[in-house]
Parts: structure tokens; C-alpha cells; sequence
């Protein structure tokens, strides 16, 4: 039976325009690149692909490869590939498959390639046990190497965790670019020996060679890190293409994955460096079908590794490889957005589109008898940065009030600094906002001063972690007393004393010093350390530091001893002692009761932030191999170098506004978007990208596999460097606007832009961006401009010294300043209450032993007493404002007892009945062909906790289960929903659907079946808010698999009557 197009349409469940029709039923046998531009269904038409693929017998399900770069992408795919050849294998079967048809294999580029350099890996010398490092580790690899290294390193001017991070790099650079350290050396080498012969060297030509000596410096650390890790048996993510790419390159491996791979697909093509298109292509080989999916406009990680001529050198890579010129088919009509959006986005793209044939002009599906739906575009310009976050508020509160749903509005920002003024004004208003993702949180102000004081303990030497310490709100130090300590910093790294502090300039009656000219000339070798400076302040006669300045530094050193004797500690412990220590949670809960005791908005921000920091320490303890303060440190700087988490993602709270960077929302959509501070210098942003010529971190660009779509340094002098200049700066504003088209392309029904003239501290004019010049050139309606400064009525910043970015604590002399000392004449007069209470009278006369005997009792009825007010203060606690679902469990059950508990959290012995739990999903995950390709066994060091045969018996128990046979929907769905003011996290272990019901099932290894279905009523709720699916429609299934009894329940309690804020339990 010949399937055809209507049959493929009915599967499907609509009918596919003519552009996806071409590209899904497009010949396999031809190279095929799918421009498709932002929300035109790629996501569809590649599962559709593989769906006629399949249906026409071109090639098995189990021949297929899709290759993403998340684990949520591929799951996404994977998870909609499985439907609809169940669909096809159910309705209308392909003759010639015998027994059951296999999967295809999804899975990110990354996971991919280790796979493959596993499983061949001994064909070059790779061992097939090679452990694959984490990010973190991978630093801290290359840690080892450079401190331990006897290669004299001479002007890098580095203190060793930066001097390993910058290692890292460059040989992560070389491996996308199939570089070696040698050729690297090679060039180099040249570039000094050309400006050395020239009769007069420039400044800049000078500097250029200087670069090129450090770099050749780091290329022999870069080998010595390569070759440690071969050592250890371990490779990181660079090693894992740059051996890919090797072993592609052999016959005998290329002709083992011809014979199982048939059909390639890749998405995200943007997105991926030459070593990955170079070690796929041979791969694929002439025989084999290759579907590449992407959009040119969307290529915003260059400095990721991906080059933004990807799309452009497909032809090169898999056309020269089959022989073939490839078909390039455009998909271009979007169905996310209506026609005033894509106006917007058009304008922004049409720059580009001048220098690449591959863009695609956007234009409206046609969604009913009136033609394409109309969405809603706004711009405002305003005088400050203040009232731009004033409007932003106001705006987003009135589509709260229409019934927008708040989950389904986003604030899109170009740079995480903006986060904690955005989310202070929602929060002001009383709008639920939250950060997505861990760099986000780590952004806000509390959370980075807590880091910036265990950076400090960690390494003394952390300079600017320092700075922001002394200079932030809480020690307040000023410019002179700072010179002062970097005049002592400098003389304890020296060994000396320098002759005298250093002076106020001529004329600065504010006594003001330049901090940087007090540390100017020392060797960075001498290490120094401003830690030290504060601990040895130096003789008052030599460094006469203000009073103020002088007590705060010394309170400081205290502070910083007692933590330092408390490094030792498990890392949630020793994030609890620095919040403690530096009273931030003290300013967060005062700040918060004081507003809600003189009827103010109380600022939930401070404490939502240190809550969520617990939380992200706590989720980095179970994922890190390296459980240390340096290791944690470490995974933070991947974190904010590569922009986002690189171990597990942290799910957005449902029911909250999102706030991110514009990055972080590439593959998203929202109802309503709105894009702040499109203001000059600020989105577009104008901040240089790194060059070669001055940057030891970054490859020359001869040397990269991208160099002919990248600026050319040609010659020397002061011409050529301005030439190469303008070109990298021009090479930034094509980004910065392909960034700004994906920030136009993420709403459904309304846009919302604006910007201002003045920053929160600039000295000079912004003004609108051509960002914002594009939204406003689209506004249909006068009244759609809301409202527009033209021109500002300011010469310098009205705002400047009056407001500006958050700062945290709050400043003492704040607007609040009134409410905090009534809340502290509170606790004076509680004091003195305490203070005046009648003491009873003395004892009668007593032996001595009696009077030992009485003091014992006392004690421990004081110790009884204090106990019993504990626990009745325990039922006084409020809930945590995020609780995982296990948690919100203990407290439905026994709230008075659970908040004891995490009052006074006790050791917990290791749970047999976790670890047999753990390993059952796992294997499950497996089983049903979603696990992660190479995700290590947690607790896998605890076997003797834990038999083989348990494990046996709860696979049969399982596999006698209906559930063993279906494909699941999803597995592992995390998940973050607001209830009541509560945030509840957690994971849904498998979701399976049945036309339109859904099943949210748990598995259950323990014995009895007692299982609470409020677990089940959680889960519920959860996949309602997250699919927007009404709760009629779903049900919940406990699975006991040592028995193999399902228990179905499709009547579930209702999240909405529980009684969350009140006291007493939550039943």
C-alpha cells in the first residue's frame, strides 16, 4: 500500500501548507537545508519528515538520527517522532517490518559525539571507560596543570583559577576549529617575527605581539592539559568532537555507521561549529540522508563557537561530501505571530537579508475569513530608566487585569543586570516575577554579594569580589580609605612600605583617590590581595583611615576569620554561615515586616532570592562530582561565562511573569513580551567584541574553520588596525540585531517595547535604539506610541546620585529609613519589658548538696521550657515560600512537625528505600527510551545499601504492568507551579496520553500501597498549568511495581481548597 500525502495530513491532525510540504516529502536521496524562520514549525515538519520517511518505506525508524543541542529540544522531538509513528504503525502499517520497528535515536550533538568516540574510541587510543568531565571539572583539570606546571609562564598576568579558565578556553577554541597547539604556536611566532622586522612598530602593533607571546605561552599549557587528561582517562566536550572528527575520518568506522544510519536529522543548524559539521558529514556518507533545519537570523552564539556562516557553508559540507548541490527550502510563514509583529521583525531582519540570500521575509498564517490575525505593537520613550520601569509595570498589570495569564507574559532583557530593578517594580505592585534559570538568580544583588564573600574565602586574592564587598552598602567604604588599602595591599605583597598614601588630586575638595593608581605597576605575580590588606589595616600613623572606615574594616576581618575556621563545612552549611554572618537575611525579613507593618508593599524580592540560593546550593551539592567551595565557585563561573546551566535546568515557576535574557529565550513564546531599555549602547548593545590581536583568550581567526565570514587583520599600522576594528565591531551590530529579531518574534498577541534617555547612572544622553525606532515605525495607532520623549528637556542626568541600580542591603538612609528604627525601638521596648520582670525570690537556706541538686533542676527545666517554646513556635513558622513536592507532602500531613523540622534539620541515615527508588527510575527511564544517553548512576557507590535481585524483582513486577508497553508521553517532567503565594517543584515521573486524557503516573517500590493521591493531585495541577490542559481531563495512577497493582485515580483533590496560608496542618 503506497501511503500518501492525505494520509500523512490525517496523522498529523491538519493539513501542511505547501512549504512543509516540500520539505517533508522532498527527496532523501538530495542534501536538504530547511530555512525556516521563527515560530513557521520546524519542530513539525522535521517529525514529519521522518514520518514519511518511514510511512514510504524509505528507510526503519531505528536508522534514523536527530541531533539537537538541549536535552528539552531533544526530548521534544524525540517525544514527537514516537507519536506519530505510532500513529502510522497503528493506522496505516508499512509492509516489511517484522517484529517491533525500533526508535529513533534523539539526541544532542554532544551526547552524540561521545557515544560514537565510546564506542570507537580504542581505534585511535581512547579508551572506551574515558569519563566525560563536566564544565566545572574540566577547570578544574587544567587547575591541577597550570599550578603544578614547570614551564616558566612570564607576563600572562594571571592568578591560577583565571589562568585555568582561560586554558580551557583556548583549547576548546582549537578543538571547534580543528586547530593544534603547534599551528597555533606557528602563527603566532610569525605575527612577533613581522612586527619585529618593520621599521616602526605601532603601539598597537607592539600590543598585538605581546598577545601573540602569551598566547604561546598558554599553547604549551594547553597541551599539558590535553595530555592529563588522556592520563586520567577523561575527556571534556572538546575533546569529544576533536576525537569525533578523527575517527570520522576513517573508513573502517565510516562504513559501521553507514550501515545503521540512513537518515540524519539537524536542527538548530545554525547553531553548530565546523568540527561538528565536519565530523558529521562523512558520517552520513553518499548514500545516507541528511535534513538540516535552522534559521540564519537566529545564529546569536558566535561567542559560543558557532560561527554565523553556518547556513551559508552547508552546501560546502554535505553537498562536496555526496556530490550533490543541496535543495534549500525556506519555511516562511509564521504561526506564532500575526502580521503587526512580523512587520517589526522584517524591518529588524532587513539589514541582513541585504547580505544573505538565505533569509526569509516573515509573513502571517491566514487564520480565518478576514485574512491574517492583527496582534498589538507599542513603544514608549521616556526621560529616565525610573519611569520606563514604572511603565513596564503598569503595562503588564493591566493584561494581569484582562486575564492574561501571568505565566504567559515575559520580560525579555539584554543583560542580567537589569533583573533586579525589573523584578523589584513587579514585585512592588504585588505581580508574581521570577528569574528563569540559575544565571539569573545569580544576578540579583543578595545573591551576589553571598558569592563575592565565598569567592573571597576561597581565594584571597579575588580582588573584584572584594571590591564589591567594600564598596557595596554594607561597609560603605569610600574612594580614599580604598586607595589607602591598596597602598597597604601592595606593600604587603612587595614586603615593603611604600613612602606615603596616596594624595588627593589638586583641587578635589572631596578627598577622593584614584584606587587604580595605587596598585599601578605591581608585578601580578606578587598576588595582591586586598583580603590581606583588611586583616594587617598596617600602622594608623601611615594609613590613616577614617573612624568609620577603620571600625567597619576591622568588623570586616573578624567576619571574615570566623567564616574562614568555618570553610570546612558542607557547602549548604557554609552558604547558611555567610548569609547569617552578613545579616542578609536579617535585612530581607526586616525589610519585608517593617513595609507590612507601616501598610508599604513589602519587598518579597530579598527573600525569594535567598531562598532560591539555598535551593540552587542544595540542587549543585547533588550534581557536582566536586562537592568543595572551589567546585561549586567553579560551576558558577560556567555558569555566567556560557550564560547558562550547564548541569540541570531550573523550571520557571508557573503562575509568575518570566524574567530573562533575551539569549535564554530563543525556542520560547509568549502571549505578551515585552523588550526594555532598547536605548543606545544598552540593546543594541555597542560594547566591543573581544579581538584576537588583544585578547591572549581568543584564536586567531586565520586559524578558525569560520575565518572567511569574520573581519581580516591585514597588515600594520594604525589603518590596519582601525580596518579590523570597524569590521569586529560591525561583525557585533549583525549580531545585536539578530538578536534583537529574536526578541520581536517571541510574542503571540502583543509587543511591548521601550527605552529612555537616561540611565540609572550614565553621565551621557541614550536615547531610543534602532530597535526601538523599528516597533514604533510599526504602531498603527497614535495611541499605541505611550508616551514618546523625543527630545529630552535634560543637558546632564536629572536622576544621577538619586536612584539607580538595586543595591542590597537596603542604604540606611533609604525612604524606609523611618520604618526600620520604629521596628527598632520595637525590640527596645521588648527588651526592657524583659528587663523589669519580677525575679522570684531567693531560695531558702539549703545544704550544699540540695542547692547542686536545685541548679541541676533548674537547668533542665530552663532546657524543657525553651524546648516546649520551641515547638509551639514551630506551628508559628510560615511555610518556606517554595516547597519541592515531598515537602509540601510532610507539611499537608503534619505541618507543625515538618516545620520543626526544617527549624532544626537533623543528619537524615541513608535511605535505602531513596537509593532503591532511584535506581528503579533510572533503569525505567532506560526502558522507556528517554533516559539520557550517558547520565551516571546516582548513589551508584552505594550498592551495598542495595541488591541485584530487589532490582530484578521490580523490573518483572513492572514489565507485568500495561504501562511496560506503551510509549510514554514524556518522563522526568520537572516542574514549578505557584499556589497561593507557594511555589511547589518538582517531577512527574512519566505522563502518558490517550487522545485527549491524560495519565500522571508515579512509580512505587515500597511494599505496602498506601501511596497519599494529594502526590497525584500535585501532579495534576502541575500538568494542567503547564500543557493548559483542563483537570476534568486528567487522571492519576499510582504503579506499585513489586506487585504489580495499578491504582487509577480520576477524581483527585483540588489544590484550590487547601488550606495553604492558615495555620494547623494543610489537610
Amino acid at each position: 500500500m503506497t501511503f500518501t500525502v492525505d494520509q500523512l495530513n490525517r496523522i498529523l491532525g491538519f493539513s501542511m501548507s505547501d512549504e512543509q510540504l516540500a520539505a517533508v516529502t522532498a527527496d532523501l536521496d538530495i542534501p536538504l537545508l530547511v530555512v525556516a524562520g521563527a515560530g513557521s514549525g520546524k519542530t513539525t515538519v522535521m517529525a514529519a519528515r521522518v514520518l514519511w520517511a518511514v510511512g514510504t518505506q524509505q528507510c526503519a525508524p531505528d536508522e534514523i538520527v536527530g541531533l539537537t543541542f538541549t536535552k528539552k529540544a531533544a526530548g521534544e522531538l524525540g517525544s514527537r517522532i514516537r507519536q506519530l509513528l505510532e500513529k502510522l504503525f497503528d493506522d496505516y502499517p508499512p509492509v516489511g517490518f517484522d517484529g517491533e520497528p525500533g526508535s529513533p535515536l534523539v539526541s544532542t550533538y554532544h551526547a552524540f559525539a561521545h557515544q560514537f568516540v565510546a564506542e570507537h574510541g580504542l581505534r585511535i587510543g581512547v579508551e572506551p571507560g574515558a569519563r566525560l568531565l563536566s564544565e566545572t571539572e574540566s577547570l578544574q583539570e587544567a587547575y591541577r596543570v597550570v599550578v603544578n606546571t614547570e614551564y616558566p609562564l612570564t607576563g600572562v598576568g594571571l592568578a591560577p583559577v583565571k589562568l585555568a579558565e582561560v586554558v580551557v578556553k583556548l583549547d576548546q577554541q582549537l578543538s571547534e576549529h580543528l586547530a593544534t597547539p603547534l599551528a597555533l604556536r606557528e602563527h603566532d611566532q610569525a605575527l612577533i617575527d613581522r612586527v619585529s622586522g618593520l621599521d616602526k612598530a605601532l603601539k598597537d602593533d607592539r600590543a598585538a605581539a605581546d598577545t601573540a607571546a602569551k598566547r604561546i605561552q598558554l599553547s604549551y599549557l594547553v597541551e599539558e592539559y590535553r595530555q592529563a587528561k588522556h592520563a586520567h582517562d577523561v575527556v571534556d566536550f572538546a575533546d569529544v568532537l576533536r576525537l569525533g572528527h578523527r575517527l570520522s575520518r576513517r573508513s573502517d568506522v565510516q562504513e559501521i555507521v553507514h550501515d545503521r544510519i540512513r537518515m540524519t536529522l539537524l536542527d538548530e543548524y545554525q547553531d553548530t561549529s565546523v568540527v561538528q559539521a565536519e565530523m558529521l558529514a562523512p558520517l552520513i556518507g553518499e548514500q545516507g540522508s541528511v535534513t538540516a533545519v535552522g534559521d540564519p537570523l537566529q545564529a546569536i552564539y558566535s561567542w559560543r563557537g558557532a560561527g554565523a556562516n553556518a547556513m551559508a557553508d552547508f552546501g560546502q559540507h554535505f553537498g562536496d561530501q555526496q556530490g550533490k548541490p543541496p535543495l534549500v527550502l525556506p519555511l516562511s510563514t509564521s504561526h506564532r505571530s500575526g502580521i503587526n509583529v512580523l512587520n517589526v521583525a522584517n524591518d529588524v531582519a532587513e539589514p541582513m537579508r541585504a547580505q544573505s540570500g538565505q533569509v526569509v521575509t516573515l509573513r502571517p498564517a491566514p487564520d480565518g475569513p478576514q485574512g491574517p490575525r492583527r496582534d498589538g505593537v507599542r513603544a514608549a520613550l521616556f526621560e529616565t530608566y525610573r519611569e520606563e520601569l514604572d511603565w513596564v509595570g503598569c503595562r503588564i498589570a493591566e493584561q494581569i487585569d484582562v486575564g492574561t495569564d501571568p505565566s504567559r507574559i515575559a520580560v525579555l532583557c539584554r543583560v542580567t543586570s537589569d533583573f533586579a530593578a525589573v523584578l523589584e517594580e513587579l514585585h512592588s505592585r504585588g505581580i508574581p516575577a521570577a528569574v528563569s534559570g540559575a544565571e539569573g538568580l545569580l544576578a540579583q544583588p543578595e545573591v551576589t554579594d553571598v558569592v563575592c564573600m565565598l569567592q573571597v574565602l576561597n581565594d584571597p586574592t579575588d580582588n573584584p569580589a572584594m571590591l564589591r564587598i567594600l564598596m557595596g552598602p554594607r561597609m560603605r567604604i569610600g574612594p580614599r580609605d580604598l586607595a589607602l588599602l591598596g597602598v597597604r595591599a601592595t606593600a604587603i605583597a612587595r614586603k615593603s612600605r611604600l613612602s606615603r598614601p596616596p594624595q588627593a588630586k589638586d583641587g578635589d575638595a572631596s578627598g577622593a583617590v584614584d584606587f587604580t593608581e595605587s596598585i599601578r605597576g605591581t608585578d601580578p605575580a606578587d598576588l595582591v590581595s586586598l583580603a590581606e590588606a583588611v586583616d594587617d589595616l598596617g600602622p594608623r600613623d601611615e594609613y590613616p583611615y577614617s573612624d568609620e572606615a577603620l571600625v567597619r574594616l576591622t568588623g570586616l576581618s573578624r567576619e571574615l576569620a570566623e567564616l574562614r575556621s568555618a570553610s570546612s563545612l558542607p557547602l549548604p552549611d557554609l552558604v547558611s554561615r555567610v548569609i547569617a554572618s552578613t545579616g542578609l537575611d536579617v535585612e530581607a525579613r526586616l525589610e519585608a515586616y517593617t513595609a507590612t507593618q507601616f501598610n508599604a508593599n513589602p519587598p518579597q524580592r530579598g527573600i525569594a532570592a535567598i531562598q532560591a540560593l539555598h535551593e540552587l546550593v542544595n540542587a549543585a551539592e547533588r550534581s557536582m562530582e566536586d562537592r568543595t567551595l572551589g567546585g561549586f565557585l567553579n560551576w558558577i563561573s560556567v555558569i555566567r561565562r556560557v550564560n547558562r546551566d550547564p548541569q540541570f535546568e531550573v523550571p520557571a515557576p508557573v503562575g509568575a511573569v518570566q524574567v530573562m535574557t533575551v539569549h535564554k529565550a530563543k525556542g520560547l513564546e509568549w502571549d505578551v513580551v515585552v523588550v526594555p531599555f532598547l536605548s543606545q549602547s544598552v540593546f543594541p548593545s555597542t560594547k566591543a567584541r573581544s579581538k584576537w590581536t588583544t585578547n591572549m583568550r581568543e584564536l586567531p581567526h586565520p586559524l578558525r574553520g569560520d575565518r572567511d565570514s569574520l573581519p581580516s587583520f591585514v597588515g600594520f599600522g594604525t589603518k590596519a588596525h582601525k580596518i579590523f576594528g570597524d569590521g569586529m565591531r560591525e561583525a557585533n551590530a549583525d549580531e545585536e540585531r539578530r538578536l534583537g529579531y529574536v526578541a520581536m518574534t517571541r510574542p503571540t498577541r502583543l509587543l511591548l517595547a521601550s527605552g529612555h534617555w537616561w540611565g540609572p547612572t550614565q553621565s551621557k544622553q541614550r536615547g531610543p535604539s534602532e530597535l526601538l525606532h523599528a516597533v514604533r515605525d510599526r504602531c498603527l495607532e497614535p495611541s499605541a506610541v505611550d508616551p514618546w520623549i523625543a527630545e529630552s528637556q535634560f543637558q546632564s542626568n536629572p536622576v544621577s546620585g538619586i536612584g539607580g541600580p538595586s543595591s542590597w542591603p537596603p542604604n540606611l538612609e533609604s525612604l524606609g529609613r523611618d520604618r526600620r528604627l520604629a521596628a527598632s525601638e520595637l525590640v527596645r521596648e521588648a527588651m526592657r519589658a524583659e528587663a523589669d520582670r519580677v525575679s522570684p525570690p531567693a531560695a531558702a537556706s539549703l545544704t550544699d548538696f540540695e542547692q547542686e541538686v536545685l541548679r541541676d533542676w533548674d537547668v533542665d527545666i530552663e532546657m524543657l521550657i525553651a524546648e516546649r517554646s520551641f515547638r509551639g513556635a514551630s506551628a508559628e513558622l510560615e511555610l518556606p515560600r517554595t516547597l519541592s513536592a515531598s515537602d509540601f507532602m510532610a507539611a499537608y500531613v503534619d505541618r507543625s512537625g515538618f516545620l520543626a523540622r526544617k527549624a532544626r534539620p537533623m543528619p537524615q541515615k541513608p535511605s535505602r528505600a531513596a537509593l532503591r527508588g532511584t535506581r528503579f527510575h533510572s533503569w525505567v527511564e532506560g526502558h522507556l527510551g528517554q533516559r539520557p544517553l550517558f547520565e551516571e548512576l546516582p548513589g551508584a557507590s552505594d550498592d551495598e545499601l542495595f541488591t541485584e535481585e530487589e532490582m530484578v524483582d521490580l523490573r518483572h513486577g513492572f514489565l507485568q504492568t500495561a504501562y511496560a508497553e506503551r510509549a510514554a508521553f514524556a518522563v522526568e517532567v520537572p516542574f514549578s507551579i505557584v499556589l497561593d503565594g507557594l511555589v511547589l517543584k518538582g517531577r512527574i515521573d512519566a505522563v502518558y496520553r490517550d487522545g485527549d486524557r491524560w495519565e500522571m503516573v508515579d512509580w512505587k517500590t515500597n511494599v505496602a500501597a498506601t501511596a497519599d493521591p494529594m502526590q497525584l493531585a500535585i501532579y495534576r495541577h502541575a500538568w494542567s498549568q503547564l500543557m493548559n490542559v483542563p483537570l476534568a481531563d486528567i487522571s492519576g495512577v499510582f504503579v506499585y511495581v513489586r506487585s504489580s497493582e495499578v491504582v487509577r485515580y480520576d477524581d483527585l483533590p483540588d489544590l484550590a481548597q487547601i488550606n495553604l496560608a492558615g495555620e494547623g496542618d494543610l489537610r
